[in-house]
């Protein structure tokens, strides 16, 4: 999973495998310098898929 915006330390905004956007909460998940790889998916509490842009704001 590839971590490609920041939202917060405990949100982020990724690309899955598939190439789709995906919300991921987590602790610690947007601490990193953006973009990186998340290997450990294990950190990934909560994901949300098809959201709508105007919530990311």
């Amino acid at each position: 999973m590839r971590i490609i915006k920041k939202i917060n330390t405990s949100a982020a905004l990724a690309l899955d495998s598939a190439g789709r956007e995906v919300v991921v909460l987590g602790k610690g998940i947007g601490f990193s310098p953006v973009p990186y790889e998340l290997e450990d998916i294990s950190k990934v509490e909560r994901t949300f898929y098809d959201v709508d842009p105007k919530y990311l704001a």
